[in-house]
Order: structure tokens, then sequence, then C-alpha cells
């Protein structure tokens, strides 16, 4: 069925906008629209919410305390904030200047490139991994958070890391001794999942939708990891041990960085475990606790990323 077909038997029903991360569909919009001028309810914060200090680019540009829209960069804050908080489903309005506000919103949700990067900023246990955008003629626009972690997995996840925490770590150790002490642990029990990582935008890539290498779950529980998993798993010990942190992508890759004693740095489990010429997994310290004109040093061609979203690695 041709879009704009599909368009006209949807135009006087409600439209869904189903937003995957590997995946964004593109198809033109037309609703009409109807406004709304009153004041709305902002989501409640669970205990996972981060601070809008966390970074630079979380302060400036995509946290709000106002849900009625103006502008196609308050639907960007509407929608970071929304996630952030842990909210599931959350009603917002579009203001009755704002005549593009159901067009805009089309194009926001269909940029999953940015979209993908509310995931880096917010805690591992608030990050999506769908998001569904309803709205009608009658005007509220719906919000549906499906989140990458249940509420069972996250029970699981928090035993877990109490149990490593108790079994490893001492009251005698400073911050660095007790992140590097996290890192080989995660790192010595856990494998790189190269298969799944192999399938990662391949044909052969569905065939993995049931496997958890690139969540928490997968080094934690599980015993295997890629990136994804790896910069999940640190970033939750670095939560509990209340340090500023987020995790930094590009297209390729993803990796931790934390703020320790003031300063900013880098910290990549994935490329500190490589695999010898015999086959054999190492832990090394390249990309462990690095300043960004180290990591710059360094130049593999794989920690690139856009210094404009991640403003304090400049």
């Amino acid at each position: 069925m041709e879009p704009k077909t599909l368009l006209k038997i949807l135009f006087y029903g409600t439209v869904f906008i189903l937003i995957m991360l590997l995946y964004v569909p593109t198809i033109d919009l037309f609703v009409d629209q109807t406004y709304y001028e009153e004041y709305v309810m902002p989501p409640t914060n669970n205990e996972y919410a981060i601070d809008e200090e966390t970074s630079a680019f979380v302060g400036d540009y995509l946290v709000t305390d106002s849900f009625l829209a103006n502008s196609r960069q308050d639907l960007w804050q509407i929608i970071f904030t929304t996630i952030n908080s842990g909210t599931n489903n959350f009603t917002f309005y579009c203001a009755q200047a704002y005549e593009e506000c159901f067009n805009d919103l089309y194009e926001v949700t269909s940029d999953k490139r940015y979209l993908s990067y509310f995931n880096n900023f917010v805690h591992p246990y608030n990050n999506f991994k769908a998001i569904e955008v309803q709205h009608d003629s009658r005007g509220p626009v719906d919000l549906h958070i499906k989140r990458l972690y249940s509420e069972n997995e996250i029970e699981k996840l928090n035993a877990k890391i109490d149990n490593i925490w108790a079994e490893k770590i001492n009251p005698s150790m400073n911050q660095e001794q007790i992140i590097r002490t996290i890192h080989d642990n995660i790192l010595n029990n856990s494998d790189y999942d190269q298969v799944r990582a192999d399938a990662i935008g391949t044909e052969y890539e569905d065939d993995f939708e049931d496997n958890n290498s690139h969540r928490a779950i997968g080094p934690l529980i599980e015993g295997k990891g890629i990136c994804g998993g790896y910069s999940d798993a640190m970033s939750l010990f670095l939560y509990k041990m209340d340090i500023p942190n987020y995790r930094i992508s590009n297209e390729m890759h993803i990796w931790n960085y934390l703020k320790l004693d003031g300063e900013w740095l880098h910290l990549d489990l994935t490329w500190n475990n490589p695999t010898t010429d015999q086959g054999r997994s190492i832990i090394i310290t390249t990309y462990f606790l690095i300043t960004t004109d180290e990591l710059r040093d360094i130049d593999d061609s794989t920690h690139h990323y856009e210094r404009e979203v991640f403003m304090e690695a400049q």
C-alpha cells in the first residue's frame, strides 16, 4: 500500500508513530489540529531520574518544566524529560500559536540518531527501546514509553550489583580502586559476544531479538556482552557510587564517560578486553580513566563522537 493511501485511511482515525531504535518508518503525517492553552502537570520522576547538571547538553537543551509545546525544541525537551522521568505514559499539548506542531512532531520522532542520544544521558534503567506517539483530532499527544529494562530485570540486576559490591569492595578503597575492581570483575566474568556483534546491521539481526548482550543483563547475569551491555553495566556501578556519568557513542561503538575528582574521563571496558592471536582474552588499561587528549593521542578511529552533544569531552 502506498504511504499516501495509508494516510487517507488513517486521516480520521488515531495516528500511531512507532519509534524503534534500529528502524523508523518514514510516512508523511497530516492530522486535524486542535490546541490547548492550560497548564500541564509534569511527569513524576522515579528514583533513577538524573539531575539536569549531569551534562551541559542535558541542562542546556533537553530538560523542561513546561509541557505545553510552542516549538520544535519544546518537543525534544518534553520527550527527553518524559524518558528521563521513568514515566511510561504521559500526555502533553500543543500551544495554539504553534501551527506546525504535529508536522514537527513527526520529524522529531523520525530522527532516530538524535533520539538514541537520549539513552546515553539517562540512567540505564530509564532507557527506552521504543516510543509510541499517539494523537488525534482532539489534540492531546500521548507518549507511551517501552523501557529497555523490566522491573523484574532491574530487581535481578540490583541484587547482582549488591552481591558483587559486598564480595569485592572494602571501605579502604578509594573511588579509582573501586572502579578498577568493578571493571576487572565484569571482564573476568563475561566474554565478548562476537556472534551478536557481527550480526548488527545485517539480515541476521532479528535472530538475536532475545539476546541480552547489548544490555547490562548480558555481562552481569548471563556472562556475555557487547559494548552496550558493558557500558550499561559499568554505568550502574557508577550511579551506585554517585559518580556523574553518561555514555558516549557513535554509529558503531559506545563507552563510559565519568567525572572523577573534578575531571571528566573516558572508560571503555570493551576495548580494555582484547583477544590475543592465540585466542586468549586479556585485560588491559589503555582505555581506563583517560582524558580526552589521551584518547585522541591513541587515534584508533573508533572513539569519535559529536562534540556538540558530548560537550564535556571537547
